[in-house]
């Protein structure tokens, strides 16, 4: 069957929005899983861990959300880039679907401008817009091309099917090509800084919204503080204390911990587990619970 009638479809038509939204939807529903994962085994956690409720509404409306994704990066990337194929293809020859590659390197370079206005690199952001149009755009280009080799299109439905026998594939390769590079060692889970006594003596300095805390770890086992904040109930000085107090080492088996005595605020200890880098050691604590509370961080002075 010849493919000039399909040629004469417009880019925007039903069967190659609903091609384009189905593979942005696989590939979000692999590469994100995947990304993830990564991020939660090779960051610090803080000890916290996961909140049920959030994986039970990840569960739920994740394959909603890649759906809804998946329309809006077909929208703002793979069909915009489909039609400038097409009217390059007409003035300059060549395959429809390498000028289609081409037009998602040069659309990827325009969507990187807004990114890197808001604070994300450009050329980072560039190679990662840019590489999630390749697989969209090789998808809808075979979905047309099986299109004129049967002599007829495939339905709305029988595209998502697909779509879905596909996902399958890829999750199972990825979560198996996932398993071996971290059995391998090409990925290395997160291990806590182990630090010594006097690796630990000097000024810690408050983060974020702690930014005015200082803590002091004095060699003689001292410790000062200014709005250091604590959340003991009991406490003589409720909120941020100032005042000082003593501090322990507490080597733990996974993870080490620094037992503040708030002394002139409260007779229960704050213990601020280790945590970071080596380069840039951090003392954490949440305030409340661990899977709910509110975080905070502590740096050495210096390494912000």
């Amino acid at each position: 069957m010849s493919t000039e009638p399909e040629r004469r479809i417009p880019r925007w038509g039903p069967r190659n929005v609903t091609a384009a939204a189905a593979a942005s939807t696989v590939q979000l529903a692999v590469v994100a899983p995947v990304l993830l994962t990564l991020d939660w085994f090779t960051r610090d956690d803080y000890g916290a861990t996961p909140e049920a409720l959030g994986l039970f509404c990840l569960l739920l409306f994740g394959p909603f959300l890649a759906a809804t994704v998946g329309l809006v990066h077909s929208v703002a990337l793979t069909l915009p880039a489909m039609t400038a194929a097409w009217w390059a293809s007409r003035r300059a020859g060549g395959p429809e679907w390498r000028w289609h590659l081409a037009a998602v390197v040069v659309m990827g370079a325009l969507l990187a401008i807004p990114c890197a206005v808001l604070g994300a690199g450009y050329l980072m952001s560039w190679a990662g817009i840019a590489a999630s149009g390749v697989f969209p755009a090789l998808a809808v280009a075979y979905v047309r091309r099986r299109e004129g080799l049967r002599g007829q299109p495939f339905t709305r439905s029988a595209i998502w099917l697909r779509a879905l026998g596909i996902w399958v594939l890829l999750a199972t390769v990825a979560s198996v090509a996932l398993v071996v590079a971290v059995d391998r060692g090409f990925v290395a889970p997160y291990e806590p800084p182990r630090l010594t006594r006097e690796q630990l003596t000097g000024t810690w300095e408050g983060t974020g919204e702690v930014a005015d805390a200082v803590l002091r770890l004095d060699a003689n086992g001292r410790a000062s503080f200014i709005r250091l904040p604590h959340d003991d109930n009991e406490a003589r000085v409720p909120g941020p204390c100032d005042g000082s107090g003593s501090w322990a080492l507490h080597s733990g088996s996974a993870r080490q911990s620094v037992d503040i005595g708030m002394g002139d605020c409260s007779d229960v200890n704050a213990s601020w587990m280790l945590g970071g880098t080596r380069d840039r050691p951090e003392l954490s604590r949440f305030l409340g619970e661990a899977d709910a509370g509110d975080l905070r961080i502590l740096v050495r002075h210096g390494s912000r």
